[in-house]
C-alpha cells in the first residue's frame, strides 16, 4: 500500500491506494501527480518513520515534564524540611541539651524527609497510573501499568527526597542548645 497525500491552501488530506496493483500503478500515478504538482505521494515506510520521529519528540517532551515536576517537588520538600526545623528549634535545642548527637538530629530530619517523600510517592503513582490508566483506555488504547517501573519510580522517588532534605538535616545538626532555647 502506498499513501497519497494531496496538498492544499487548507491543509493536507491523506488517503491510501488500495488496489491489487498498487505497486505496479504508483509509478504512473506519480508521473500523473507530479505533472498537477500539488500531489505528492509518500510509502507506507515513509509515513511510519514520521510518525516515529513525532513519537519521539512527544517522549521526550514528557520526559521534560516528568523532571520538571521532580524539580519541583524536592523544592517544595526542601522547604517544608526548612520549616519544620524552623518550628522544631525548641525541641531540637533540648534533645541536644540532653545529649543527642549532631548525627542523630540530622538522622532524623532525612527521615522525615524520607517519610514524605516516600508517602507523596505512593499517593503519586497511585493516582497517576489510575489517571492514565482510565485515560487510555477510555481513548481505546490498550494500556496496564508496570508494577516494576512503578516500583523503581518509587525507590527513585524516596532516594531522591533524603536528598532535598540534606540542608535542612545540616541546620538542624548545626543548632546550638543556646540558640535554640534563645528562640523558645
Amino acid at each position: 500500500n502506498r499513501g497519497i497525500r494531496q496538498k492544499n491552501g487548507a491543509g493536507a488530506i491523506r488517503s491510501n491506494c488500495h488496489s491489487a496493483n498498487s505497486t505496479a500503478a504508483a509509478p504512473q500515478l506519480r508521473n500523473v501527480l507530479a505533472f498537477v504538482g500539488t500531489v505528492t505521494v509518500d510509502t507506507l515506510a515513509v509515513q511510519e518513520e514520521r510518525l516515529t520521529t513525532l513519537l519521539s519528540l512527544i517522549r521526550g517532551i514528557l520526559a521534560l515534564a516528568g523532571v520538571a515536576a521532580a524539580a519541583a517537588a524536592g523544592c517544595t520538600l526542601l522547604m517544608t524540611q526548612l520549616t519544620a526545623v524552623s518550628e522544631r528549634v525548641p525541641e531540637i535545642g533540648l534533645k541536644k541539651t540532653l545529649g543527642a548527637s549532631r548525627s542523630r538530629i540530622a538522622a532524623e530530619a532525612l527521615f522525615s524527609c524520607a517519610v514524605l517523600s516516600f508517602g507523596g510517592a505512593v499517593i503519586g503513582i497511585t493516582v497517576g497510573g489510575a489517571a492514565a490508566t482510565v485515560g487510555l483506555r477510555a481513548a481505546g488504547i490498550a494500556f496496564s501499568p508496570s508494577i516494576a517501573r512503578g516500583a523503581a519510580l518509587l525507590l527513585l522517588l524516596v532516594a531522591f527526597g533524603p536528598l532535598c532534605g540534606i540542608a535542612p538535616a545540616v541546620k538542624a545538626a548545626r543548632l546550638s542548645p543556646q540558640e535554640a532555647f534563645c528562640k523558645w
